[in-house]
């Protein structure tokens, strides 16, 4: 499966649509491959062209979505026609009802604890049948 990508200000945004980036997660699932998904918005981009380290680690991402309508119309500019804007809550829950139906077990990382627990049941509620094996609500760390 071959991905094509778009630099806007240095940063690869992948052409892709929700059944494309969905079945490129559930097989790099199912072949049990690490993999880096990133949903990005015009901040994002912002922020990668202003530091390069975080430039690096977009561009290093196995999948670079449009999350943002302002890139989906820099792409539509730049020749993807027909590019739709990949909004990662919804892309989210396209590969939660995938993983359900193909039987891939899924986790969750991040958020309050409260807030992480109230996600998986919702989650759980929508797609029956959906299996939750790791969940985890790291610390926060102090703002600088």
């Amino acid at each position: 499966m071959s991905l094509f990508s778009l630099p806007i200000l240095g940063v690869n945004i992948h052409t892709t649509s929700y059944t494309d980036a969905t079945q490129r997660i559930i097989h790099w699932a199912k072949a049990g491959e690490s993999r880096m998904v990133c949903a990005a918005n015009v901040h994002m981009v912002m922020e990668a062209h202003d530091n390069p380290g975080f430039k690096a680690i977009l561009n290093g991402a196995d999948l670079v979505t449009p999350d943002g309508m302002p890139l989906v119309w820099l792409l539509r500019r730049l020749g993807a026609q027909g590019q739709e804007r990949v909004y990662g809550p919804d892309l989210m829950l396209h590969v939660l009802a995938a993983a359900r139906d193909a039987g891939i077990p899924v986790g969750f990382y991040g958020g309050k604890p409260a807030v992480l627990e109230a996600l998986v049941g919702k989650m759980q509620v929508q797609f029956p049948g959906l299996q939750v094996v790791y969940t985890c609500s790291p610390p926060f760390t102090p703002q600088a």
